[in-house]
């Protein structure tokens, strides 16, 4: 399923095995950059995320990230985070839309030694902005096919997983931009255990795309441009004592942008580099105190340089096994950008029932702009509502809002967007899954080369899939 405009949310799980394998089968191959975080346009933001997963005490297995989502294509919005930036903490629950293809995943819960997973997604959709302009708004039928291939091969202390996809879309209008290869993309992650205590992972991904927005930050679009991106992240991982995690981890990534037709502001080829150290400590069953810092700098070639250094104290507090919330705040400094010491924070409350799951989130940060150059001083909120076996067993419904506001320097100027986006997803067979999907987004800017837009976007597909096992 292809949106113009999308944000990358965090992966879930479903409570059954049907809706895990089709996560897994699901996942898009994913390398956004900060610009490339994206859809390819999003600046990196600066959290790392520094908890650890709710009821999991401090121990070997990393602390929580969220998956990178794939660049490719604003799925549901204008930007898709990049590996080098780990997205704000995005609410539990199952995924708001059914993404494409296969994004490998680290394979720490796969049992079999070899796992092969051949899926292909087929959905056609309806958009009444297909340029994300409002000054040039024009409404299309897409009919896309993505086929897709997860491979994971599991040892008892080492595991690597593959994943590629491609996405051929054919418009009924607007045909110039029909395409047999309109995005692809391949990943790769995997784990070592070299000790019971100790545990290095690695992922990498390449992707192009020919929809991507050029803009780092989450929420914030510049239109559809055609970029091409790469990403590797290190992490190491130790479990220093039965209370205490310490985390070294490090990103690159580097997006670079076609300029045409679609796009007014001006787009810059760029690399983003992070490190970031971060110590969990398990103070009572209940709490854990987390401390982390991150370094990043974002090279932008024909533009502002970005770089600052963040000081992230927090704590996670959990209220009982379903519920837990996650507070952390100090100061960022930037000292390339939009220079000075300010407030950085961020929030984020999970909580699990028997139909589902809610989620909130807030955040505040000074964040690259991916391409365009420069940071912006950047808050978002956002909520996930999820509802499982709703009417039917093996329905589930997703409700995702979020609002962006940027404040940037230069042609950014000051941005507000919301983006709601509402997905159902229903098992026909064990192996076929039928999905349906609204998406709205609203962008209104003072900046002079971005777009006011108002897009509406709904999806309908299916997707074939299935699972090969070597135990």
């Amino acid at each position: 399923m292809h949106f113009e405009y999308g944000r990358t949310q965090r992966v879930n799980r479903f409570s059954w095995r049907l809706r895990a394998l089709l996560l897994s089968t699901l996942s898009v191959l994913s390398v956004s950059p900060p610009a490339h975080t994206q859809p390819l346009d999003q600046a990196p933001t600066p959290f790392e995320q520094q908890t650890l997963p709710p009821g999991r005490e401090p121990g070997i297995a990393p602390l929580q990230q969220s998956p990178v989502q794939p660049p490719f294509s604003p799925l549901f919005g204008p930007y898709t985070p990049p590996a080098t930036e780990v997205p704000v903490t995005q609410p539990s629950g199952p995924p708001p839309t059914m993404t494409r293809g296969a994004k490998a995943q680290l394979p720490t819960d796969q049992r079999e030694r070899l796992l092969f997973t051949p899926s292909i997604l087929v959905d056609e959709s309806y958009t009444d902005n297909v340029f994300l302009d409002n000054d040039f708004k024009r409404s299309d039928f897409i009919t896309s096919f993505t086929p897709g291939l997860l491979l994971g091969f599991r040892l008892p202390d080492f595991g690597v997983r593959f994943g590629y996809t491609f996405t051929s879309e054919i418009y009924a209008k607007e045909t110039q931009l029909t395409d047999a290869l309109a995005r692809w993309g391949a990943s790769v992650a995997a784990f070592y255990d070299p000790t019971p205590r100790l545990r290095i992972d690695v992922a990498a991904e390449y992707f192009e795309d020919n929809s991507t927005t050029a803009s780092g930050i989450a929420g914030v679009s510049t239109g559809r441009t055609q970029s091409r991106g790469a990403g590797a992240s290190p992490t190491l991982t130790w479990r220093y004592d039965p209370v205490t995690t310490l985390q070294l981890r490090a990103a690159w990534y580097t997006q670079s942008f076609d300029q045409d037709q679609f796009t007014n502001v001006p787009l810059n080829t760029y690399d983003t580099y992070t490190f970031s150290p971060i110590i969990a400590r398990r103070i009572t069953p209940s709490l854990t105190g987390t401390f982390q810092y991150q370094y990043l700098f974002s090279d932008v070639e024909n533009g502002q340089n970005v770089e600052y250094h963040l000081l992230l104290p927090g704590v996670i507090y959990q209220f009982a096994p379903d519920f837990t919330v996650g507070l952390n705040a100090g100061p960022q400094i930037t000292t390339q950008g939009q220079t000075g010491t300010t407030f950085a924070g961020q929030f984020n409350l999970t909580k699990t029932f028997s139909w589902g799951a809610l989620g909130l989130n807030a955040s505040r940060a000074e964040a690259p702009t991916g391409g365009i150059g420069g940071s912006a001083e950047t808050n978002s909120v956002g909520m996930s509502a999820t509802v499982t076996n709703l009417l039917l067993r093996g329905l589930t419904v997703s409700l995702n809002p979020y609002y962006t506001n940027s404040v940037g320097s230069g042609s950014l100027g000051t941005t507000n967007s919301i983006n709601l986006q509402v997905t159902a997803t229903y098992p026909l067979t064990r192996w076929l899954v039928a999905f349906l999907a609204y998406n709205y987004f609203n962008q209104r800017t003072s900046g002079t080369d971005l777009n006011n837009i108002d897009a509406n976007r709904v999806t309908a597909g299916v997707q074939l899939f299935d699972v090969l096992r070597l135990r």
